[in-house]
C-alpha cells in the first residue's frame, strides 16, 4: 500500500528503523540499513545540496549543526546512487559506522521517499562548543529576528545550539511539507 501511495504521487517521510522495515521492503534497491546500529551521541552534520527545496533556509554559514543518533539508529547505505539525492551528511557518522548519509530523497513513481537517520521529534543538542552555550537571543539576533523582553526573560534557560537544532529541524520539515504542496499545485 506504501509503494502505490508513493507511485501515485504521494510523498513519504520516514526516520530511523522504518528503513529496514518499511523502505527495503517497500523499495528495494534504492537505500538500505548497513548492519551497524549507533550509539547515543550527537554528530556534526554538512549539508550536501544546498539548492534543494528541502534545505532552503536550513542553515547559514555561521551554522555549526549537530544531529542526535538515537541509541540503535540505522546508518543508511545507498545502493541506487544514481536515484538517491543525499541532503544532509556526517562525516563523524560514516567514520564511526562506515555510511554518512543523514538524510536522502529519492523518486519513486510519481512520488518521493525522503528518509533521515534517527527521530526527527526527538532530536536533542550537544553543547560543544562556545558559540553553542550562548543564549537563545543571540541565536535570534544572528537571523535579524528582534526578540521581545517577555520572550528573553522567559527563555534564559535555552542556549543557542538548543534553538539552533530546533529550528533547523522545524524548518525542514516544514520545507518538505512546502515542497510536497508545490508539487500538487503543479498538477
Amino acid at each position: 500500500q506504501v509503494r502505490r501511495f508513493v507511485a501515485s504521487g504521494g510523498a513519504l517521510f520516514s526516520t530511523d528503523w522504518a528503513l529496514r522495515h518499511l523502505i527495503e521492503p517497500a523499495f528495494p534497491g534504492f537505500i538500505e540499513f548497513n548492519d551497524k546500529a549507533t550509539g547515543d551521541e550527537v554528530v556534526r552534520i554538512d549539508i550536501v545540496d544546498s539548492t534543494s527545496p528541502y534545505l532552503q533556509g536550513v542553515l547559514d554559514s555561521d551554522d555549526d549543526p549537530q544531529w542526535w543518533l538515537e541509541g540503535s539508529s540505522y546508518p543508511i547505505r545507498i545502493l541506487d546512487t544514481d536515484s538517491v539525492r543525499v541532503l544532509i551528511r556526517s562525516k563523524e557518522l560514516g567514520a564511526r559506522y562506515g555510511n554518512d548519509p543523514v538524510a536522502v530523497v529519492f523518486e519513486f513513481g510519481h512520488g518521493k521517499v525522503f528518509h533521515m537517520i534517527s527521530h526527527y521529534y526527538l532530536q536533542r543538542t550537544e553543547l560543544r562548543n562556545e558559540r553553542h552555550q550562548q543564549p537563545a537571543a543571540r541565536y535570534a539576533a544572528s537571523k535579524g529576528v528582534s526578540v521581545s523582553p517577555k520572550f528573553a526573560a522567559s527563555a534564559q534557560d535555552l542556549t543557542l545550539g538548543e534553538v539552533e537544532g530546533a529550528t533547523t529541524s522545524a524548518r525542514l520539515l516544514a520545507n518538505i511539507a512546502a515542497e510536497k504542496k508545490l508539487r500538487a499545485m503543479e498538477k
